[in-house]
Parts: structure tokens; sequence; C-alpha cells
């Protein structure tokens, strides 16, 4: 090992400070503060913790927490103008409000009532209107506690009745439209699955975090005293109370948005900038969009 080597790592031994990450510090040190709640939409204002952290966070809403839908679609009768794939595909993107840690996994081919719900949808137009089209919605979705009504083609074999509730996020969602003596009767099977084998299980539409920063209009240019640069390092202005408030930024740690070199405020001002773009390091904004399976802040805490 050469001198240059040993003397690194003595130095770093001898370090007064130490620099690694700790969970304790973490916790002490982090801040949040929610800016907007309400059933769809979360904004996070996050202080002290690292983007790497926060991209971690992301991702795993956008692919590791898993959610209930439909999987399965056993068309019976269609006589609708749409075939049967465009509205098994239009009854799979319905987001349903289900809790998924009351169902399990299907790990075989055999579905039982502990991994799998079963929907019934039958509607018929019985009007003599031959002009009146009768609209198909998700809220006409109906449970089926006893399981299916075709358990061997499906696979599907239930031991005892179920007992949840149709929660479907959405009532108005169009399947299809019925001319008079039309008739649509289907099965939907739902099952639990990740994001990462379809976009449907996905439970939310964005996630995004951006870093805070603020913008600092100056209306009368600060001028800087060269000859006491050395002794005293403060600003000389028209206007002492903005003199106090630049101050207080410069001691800061903070970030300047330009295409400078220098990153001191006092070199950005002796340029006559009228114009400062502020950012704060580990200052960010985490925003959360759901498609209505669950509420923004309780996937936060899954993720």
């Amino acid at each position: 090992m050469s001198y240059y080597n040993r003397s690194v790592k003595l130095a770093i031994k001898q370090a007064p400070f130490n620099n690694s990450w700790n969970i304790h510090n973490l916790r002490e040190s982090i801040q949040l503060k929610i800016l907007i709640r309400n059933q769809l939409f979360l904004q996070i204002e996050i202080i002290g913790l690292d983007s790497a952290i926060l991209n971690c966070i992301r991702r795993i809403l956008l692919s590791e927490i898993a959610t209930v839908a439909f999987n399965d679609v056993f068309m019976f009768k269609n006589d609708s103008i749409l075939n049967d794939d465009i509205i098994s595909h239009r009854i799979g993107l319905v987001p349903l409000r289900i809790n998924p840690n009351k169902i399990m996994f299907q790990n075989n081919k055999i579905s039982t009532q502990k991994n799998t719900i079963v929907f019934q949808l039958k509607h018929v137009n019985l009007s003599y209107k031959t002009n009146y089209a009768k609209n198909v919605f998700s809220k006409d979705l109906k449970i089926s506690p006893y399981g299916s009504k075709i358990p061997y083609q499906s696979l599907t074999f239930f031991s005892q009745p179920q007992n949840f509730n149709l929660l479907v996020s959405y009532n108005d969602i169009l399947f299809t439209k019925l001319k008079p003596r039309q008739t649509i009767f289907l099965e939907a099977h739902c099952k639990k699955s990740y994001p990462t084998s379809h976009a449907k299980f996905s439970p939310v539409t964005a996630c995004w975090f951006t870093q805070c920063n603020f913008d600092i209009f100056i209306k009368n240019f600060i001028y800087y005293n060269h000859s006491n640069r050395k002794l005293n390092n403060t600003y000389i202005s028209k206007n002492e109370g903005m003199a106090s408030h630049y101050k207080f930024y410069r001691n800061c740690n903070y970030m300047f948005n330009c295409d400078y070199k220098s990153k001191m405020l006092d070199s950005l001002l002796l340029l006559n900038e009228k114009f400062i773009n502020i950012q704060k390091k580990k200052h960010y904004l985490f925003s959360i969009e759901t498609v209505g399976t669950f509420r923004p802040e309780y996937l936060f805490l899954e993720a």
C-alpha cells in the first residue's frame, strides 16, 4: 500500500464528523406538510429528503402496489353495436374500490372465493320506440356472491358465498348502447395483481415530484462596496431592509438557477441582474394523482 493511500485512510479514521446514512437522523430532519388533499389528488411539501428516496417512492407507487381489477370476461350474449373484445377491454379498465388485503393472489388455474370476485351484467332494451337507445353504464354491474354460472368452463368454484359490496369508483362509465330488442349478458371476474402485469392494476394515473423554487425580482439595484468586501462582507443599498433581506438568503443553503459559473448571490447582483430564480436543496413538492381506487394519502403510506 502506498503512502498516499495510507494517509487518506488515516485521515478518514481521524475525521471529526460522521457522514454515514442513519434512519434516526433522517426521522429527525425530515419535514412533511400537506398542501393539497382531496379524494383524487395529494400534494406534499417535503424538506430534508434526498431525491433518490423520493424517486423510489414514485416508482413503487407506479408499479409495486397490488390492486383488484377485472381480469376475465365471459360473454353470453351481445347484440350491441360493439363487439365482445371492445366491451371486455372497457370493462377491464373500470377502477374498483375493493380492499386488496381481503383477497389473495391466484397461484393456480382454479379460482375460489378467496382469490376471485364475480360480477354480472345483464341489460335489455324493451322499448318499443325504434329511435331510442339505452345506455349501459358501470353502475349496472352486480356482484354475484355465489360464484360463476359456468363453473366448469371458467374453473371457478365457490364453497361459500362472499359478502363484498360493489364499489365502482365511477358509476357513469359508458360501456355500450342498446337499440330496442337488444340484450347484453356477461360475467366478469376480478383478480388481484401488480401494475407490472397490466396497466389496469395501477392505482395512480400520474406521480411526480419537482424541486421547490421561488423567484426574486429586484426593483432597486443593489450596489456592492468592493473596498469593504473583505472587511464586513455586507451589501450597501439604498434600501436597508432589502439589504438585510438578501443577507438572510446568502447565509442559507440555496442553489441559483443561472448560467454563470459563480453561485454566490453577490456575484449575480454585480452583473445587474433583476430576476433571480432560487432553488433550495432537498426541498421538493411531491404530487400523487389516483384513479379513484384508493385515497392518495393511503397510497403514499403504503409506498
